[in-house]
């Protein structure tokens, strides 16, 4: 591991998403050109950018919203060679710079509280507040250090058995690390479509996430 001074940007995509990953990455680069960007995938896809992988030597729990390979890399990223990273999903649009949200001191994860429902979710599992994790910087230094990923998988099941909405890779780290992570300025993940209640003009977020199934709107997103 060596100390990376640069932006790292890790997505981690599937076949199914490669033509929003390619849409968010373009928007990256145009306001954030240094970014250095990396693609965690279990398959060879279409884009021009080094492609990585990581062991999975666990399965995440088969809640309402069937877990995937890609949602629950990011539970194994301390095998990446970085010291810190920025994780985002790629359903997003980047509006911004994101120096700032990279340069914002990070001593575990950083990430925004989610849209509304985030109220519900938080409440079931106890916790003053519920974040998202497709826009997220990770110290994957302190994560080794912690042993973050054993420290996921030994509350999985308590984590599970707390939610009647759904559970995935992002339940367990808002389960487990709540102490550990620092809110960013919503503008950093704000969600396309959805209550929020201090809402935003889309316009003002750095990042724009297009949450749920249908992500038709990010294909004609003019940014």
């Amino acid at each position: 591991s060596y100390y990376n001074y640069r932006m790292i940007i890790i997505y981690s995509c599937s076949k199914l998403y490669e033509k929003y990953a390619k849409i968010s990455i373009e928007s990256i680069l145009k306001h954030n050109s240094n970014a250095d960007i990396k693609i965690v995938c279990r398959e060879k896809l279409d884009l021009p950018f080094e492609q990585i992988t990581v062991v999975q030597d666990r399965d995440v729990l088969d809640g309402q919203i069937h877990p995937s390979w890609e949602g629950n890399a990011k539970l194994f990223f301390e095998q990446l060679p970085y010291d810190k990273i920025i994780y985002l999903g790629a359903d997003t649009i980047c509006q911004g710079s994101l120096e700032e949200m990279w340069n914002i001191p990070c001593d575990y994860i950083n990430a925004c509280k989610t849209h509304s429902y985030g109220e519900t979710q938080a409440k079931e599992l106890g916790l003053k507040y519920y974040i998202n994790v497709d826009s997220i910087v990770m110290n994957l230094d302190a994560l080794r250090k912690d042993n973050f990923k054993e420290k996921a998988f030994s509350k999985m099941n308590e984590a599970h058995s707390k939610v009647n909405l759904w559970c995935n890779e992002e339940t367990m780290i808002n389960y487990v690390f709540h102490n550990k992570i620092k809110l960013l300025p919503q503008e950093y993940n704000y969600a396309y479509n959805r209550k929020y209640f201090n809402p935003m003009p889309y316009s003002n977020a750095k990042i724009l996430h297009f949450i749920g199934q249908d992500k038709s709107a990010m294909l004609r997103y003019k940014y």
